[in-house]
């Protein structure tokens, strides 16, 4: 034995992130075990929230009461973190030998990996929709006027984006040009003139989920979707509603 250094975890999480103009993130409003490196990935998802909320209550875009789903939003889903990383924690450090080996067997045997832990956002996101509170895919696009296939953030830049794969009827076209001009939202139809997918990852995931359109947030989470066109416009309708926009 050269060295021996006893370490100790602590899971804490603060009851609110905000109180009137501070606002907490990080290591500042939430402490994990280090067993599924979340620490410093939840503070990201911290920054990340919280830059599109401050974007649109600081340019007069949005009621500063927006701020108050901040911490609906990030909570719920840090806690989740700690929980799981606890409980990994567990694995990791077992010492009782019978326990261990018994754990051991169980993966092994085991007959396929278990599903990625991936845990919704805890608000800021249209309930009872499928993918609402997810992250979103990461399409390749390509301009169809010969330009290079690039991911769509790099593309399309950051914002709220309205990916659908059916083209929008005229009541659609005006509540996206409405938002388009409150807050920069970018509409982007897959397959139509302009831009074209690069690959099926965008159009399967859509069809696998039975919808025909995705409202993505800044931070890359899920708003909304539309189970046909004539939701599109209710959708909008509800992200407005959403972001307390003035």
């Amino acid at each position: 034995m050269i060295r021996q250094t006893v370490y100790q975890f602590r899971s804490l999480v603060a009851d609110i992130f905000r109180h009137r103009s501070v606002l907490l993130a990080g290591d500042a409003a939430h402490v994990m075990p280090p067993f599924l490196g979340q620490g410093m990935s939840s503070g990201i998802r911290d920054a990340a929230t919280l830059g599109w909320m401050l974007d649109l209550v600081l340019t007069g875009a949005a009621d500063p009461k927006l701020l108050d789903l901040y911490t609906h939003s990030r909570r719920p889903q840090v806690i989740d973190y700690i929980e799981e990383s606890v409980r990994v924690g567990t694995v990791v450090c077992e010492t009782d030998p019978v326990r261990a080996a018994r754990r051991r067997e169980e993966m092994r045997s085991a007959a396929e990996l278990p599903p990625p832990f991936e845990p919704p956002v805890g608000a800021g996101f249209r309930h009872g929709q499928p993918l609402a509170g997810h992250l979103a895919v990461q399409p390749l696009l390509r301009s169809t006027s010969g330009g290079k296939t690039e991911r769509s953030d790099d593309v399309l830049g950051r914002g709220f984006t309205l990916f659908s794969v059916v083209e929008p009827d005229a009541a659609t076209t005006a509540a996206v040009t409405e938002l388009e001009r409150a807050i920069g939202l970018r509409s982007v139809v897959v397959g139509a003139e302009g831009v074209q997918e690069e690959g099926e990852a965008l159009s399967d995931w859509l069809k696998k989920s039975g919808v025909v359109a995705v409202l993505v947030r800044p931070d890359f989470y899920v708003f909304g979707t539309a189970a046909g066109p004539f939701e599109v416009v209710d959708l909008l309708a509800s992200l407005r509603t959403s972001l307390s926009l003035v």
